[in-house]
């Protein structure tokens, strides 16, 4: 079966009209996530979005142009045809996904990313609780109770974070204490399992690991195996990677015999998921580049 999703109707420019994707070649890199971005990718919700000729890009930020196209096909399962017109003054009235930005914005769905002059930034990484607002309005979730998130605490999005996770959409980035890391760029993969959780074609979030770690406490096996404290200076590049690259990697869990990857945990480093250009000690000279840094924690690690 091939499915195609186009335009219903004369627009700014013409969608792309080409063949729905079933597997990507990159799908392995999508991790936990693959489920996910083929049920997605069957429906043609990702057309005119792949990053490259079959490609998926897993570990990408999904951008805020991209995310309209998701959200508005996913959530109403149409194209939008638009009228030509726009309210933001850096999205091209030409652009074939403008209509689904106009659309979001419409339905009170996007206010966009700037006032006066009305800015959307259509290229702009969209942050997990940008995610959850976005998600929140489009699919009418109710308020909810607060999640216990330690970091959203007085974050503008906090009730819409609540709300996503209360509908089971998310369990936040780590458990123990529990944090949703609302400032963390969202993978594309990822964006994909927060979409196909709300139109139901995968299963919702369970929080199926704090049980074993109650077994765990209850038996006492449960027990520090190391640590290791390092002392830097406040606020450099190379620190906000540290930083950075740690958040990335708590709350994984890595069973018996399996082997982790710091590299596919992460993805690649990239000034869009917000690391920074720091020295990197490359054959015993420094060299300036993205993730400067993290070398630190991965011999640490």
């Amino acid at each position: 079966m091939v499915v195609v999703l186009a335009s219903m109707a004369p627009g700014p420019a013409a969608a792309p009209a080409t063949a729905a994707i079933f597997d990507y070649d990159d799908i392995a890199q999508a991790g936990e996530h693959a489920a996910a971005v083929r049920a997605l990718g069957a429906t043609g919700v990702f057309i005119g979005t792949d990053c490259a000729d079959r490609k998926f890009c897993p570990t990408d930020p999904v951008s805020r142009w991209v995310m309209a196209v998701w959200l508005g096909r996913a959530a109403f399962g149409t194209n939008p045809s638009g009228d030509g017109s726009t309210r933001f003054v850096d999205v091209d009235s030409n652009a074939w996904w403008s209509p689904f930005v106009e659309t979001l914005a419409e339905l009170g769905i996007t206010r966009g990313c700037r006032l006066r002059p009305a800015r959307y930034c259509p290229d702009q990484p969209v942050t997990r609780a940008e995610m959850a607002s976005f998600l929140t309005r489009a699919f009418g979730l109710p308020t909810a109770e607060p999640a216990g998130f330690t970091d959203t605490v007085g974050n503008v999005h906090s009730d819409d974070i609540d709300a996503l996770a209360a509908a089971n959409i998310t369990l936040g980035c780590s458990t123990r204490p529990a944090r949703y890391c609302p400032d963390r760029p969202v993978t594309r993969a990822e964006m994909a399992t927060f979409l196909a959780r709300a139109v139901n074609l995968v299963p919702r979030a369970q929080a199926v690991q704090e049980e074993p770690v109650r077994e765990l406490e209850r038996v006492g096996d449960l027990h520090l195996v190391s640590q290791y404290t390092t002392y830097h200076y406040c606020c450099s590049a190379r620190v906000t990677n540290i930083h950075l690259i740690a958040d990335l990697v708590d709350g994984a869990v890595v069973k018996s015999r399996q082997r982790f990857s710091l590299n596919r945990r992460v993805g690649k480093r990239t000034l869009e998921k917000g690391f920074l250009e720091a020295p990197t000690l490359v054959n015993g000279t420094l060299i300036g580049s993205v993730g400067g840094g993290i070398s630190q924690f991965a011999t640490t690690l």
